[in-house]
């Protein structure tokens, strides 16, 4: 029986609404780290130094639009690792890059790293609304743009 069976059955002999919704929020998670498309990595130090976790997305990004594909709370984090990969529906050409960002007490800082593959006309924004970090899908394209992207948090 799976962990996330077990959670289910534990799930039901619970009467209390906040402790309902608690469990069911483990359980997403849960199943993302079965699935695979969250893997925690823990510091090398052995203590107690916190967890960063990689997580793996994958959005459409309608043809010439503007559309949000990731928001984080700026109190969850110091800095975030961005590993995108972009494919035209249309032609299939690709483009990756790798963008960090750190944030500075209300600002962020973005620096991209590494552009690989053909010309595409996607860019991205960070920007900072309210008290959450949103990122920004521009698609200037004619055709739709597959969009992947995994995200490591560092808190």
């Amino acid at each position: 029986m799976s962990l996330t069976t077990n959670l289910d059955l534990l799930l039901k002999e619970i009467e209390d609404p906040y402790v309902q919704e608690n469990f069911y929020r483990l359980k997403l998670y849960l199943n993302s780290l079965e699935s695979g498309v969250t893997t925690i990595i823990r510091d090398g130090t052995g203590g107690t130094g916190g967890v960063s976790i990689w997580e793996k997305f994958t959005k459409l990004v309608p043809a010439s639009s503007t559309i949000i594909v990731d928001s984080l709370p700026l109190t969850s984090f110091q800095q975030v690792e961005l590993i995108i990969n972009y494919k035209q529906t249309v032609t299939k050409r690709s483009r990756g890059l790798k963008v960090s960002m750190v944030k500075d007490d209300t600002l962020l800082e973005e620096q991209i790293y590494a552009m690989v593959g053909a010309p595409l006309a996607v860019g991205l924004n960070t920007v900072i609304n309210g008290s959450n970090y949103e990122l920004q899908i521009v698609n200037s394209e004619l055709a739709d743009v597959e969009m992947s992207f995994a995200r490591l948090i560092l808190p």
